[in-house]
């Protein structure tokens, strides 16, 4: 057994644990041609257990062989095939599951919410910009956009996803900043740039208890009550920690090969990027169960402190 099989086999029953979670006994269907063999549980943990290992669909197939030989296996290929037909429904329902497992071991103080929106590329061929550098169309990499509403602690210096939206490339950031506030549940401050000044956003931060720190976007007077209200609420002093989400950003991308995602279709690439974001979880989650199992000082006095 490779060095590791121990958190390995951890991370791979918190992961099935979570799947058995959403789908509470629900299976596949038997029908005529393809069926399906193993339950949807199985397979929706091996998705997880592939973005939380960075590994292609034959190995991941191949080291959960390895974990456990005496259980059953599907073969890469029906991985593959049960990846193109999953809906976000079930990725969110396992971002929600691994959330409420999450919450009692968070610290017990109130935590900053912040918004902000990325580009994780993906093999394509490429794609024409949406305007014009100089008298020549560009062409980038194909992208998909990921939005994460984060909690950070600020005591503890951690950082915990509240909520994820994914969406296409140059996707709208109000419309995916609704989809991730919409199942948000904590309270206090909310940080995000100009991007965010939309009425509809603001009025849904109001909804769910939240004092949005949103500075205005365009010139002239606002009229709207709404944005008037937010600006009198604005605090620069707290504003300036909304950079603090690029922490989530670089620990995600530092982990993709070569900065991109390794799918070439377009809806392959945004389910593997909410995975990645769940996935961001789920390594909190081990952490914080290791350090329960195992404490050790997170911060550790110099040598010349110590009895």
């Amino acid at each position: 057994m490779a060095k590791g099989s121990g958190r390995l086999r951890q991370a791979f029953l918190v992961c099935l644990e979570l799947a058995e979670a959403h789908y509470r006994g629900r299976g596949p269907q038997r029908r005529r041609g393809h069926p399906w063999v193993y339950g949807w549980d199985l397979y929706l943990a091996l998705l997880l257990f592939r973005a939380y290992l960075k590994a292609t669909y034959r190995h991941t197939v191949e080291l959960y062989r390895e974990l456990f030989p005496d259980r059953p296996c599907p073969s890469f290929q029906s991985l593959h095939r049960f990846a193109k037909g999953i809906g976000e429904e079930e990725l969110w329902g396992l971002f929600e599951r691994l959330r409420e497992r999450l919450q009692p071991l968070l610290p017990q103080e109130e935590a900053l919410l912040l918004m902000d929106s990325t580009g994780l590329a993906h093999r394509s061929k490429g794609q024409q910009l949406r305007w014009r550098r100089g008298s020549q169309l560009w062409q980038v990499r194909g992208h998909s956009r990921l939005l994460c509403l984060v909690r950070y602690y600020r005591r503890g210096r951690l950082l915990v996803l509240e909520g994820v939206a994914v969406g296409p490339a140059y996707a709208s950031d109000v419309r995916l900043g609704l989809l991730a506030l919409a199942g948000a549940r904590a309270q206090g401050h909310l940080l995000a740039d100009a991007g965010f000044d939309a009425i509809s956003l603001r009025q849904l931060a109001a909804q769910k208890g939240l004092v949005a720190h949103i500075p205005l976007k365009g010139g002239g007077e606002p009229r709207d009550e709404r944005r008037l209200s937010g600006r009198r609420h604005f605090d620069p002093s707290l504003y300036r920690l909304r950079g603090v989400v690029e922490g989530v950003f670089g620990a995600v991308k530092t982990r993709l090969w070569g900065g991109y995602l390794p799918e070439v279709l377009p809806q392959m690439a945004q389910k593997r990027a909410y995975l990645e974001a769940v996935a961001y979880n789920l390594r909190l989650l081990l952490r914080l169960l290791m350090h329960l199992l195992r404490p050790w000082p997170l911060s550790p006095a110099p040598v010349r402190c110590r009895s």
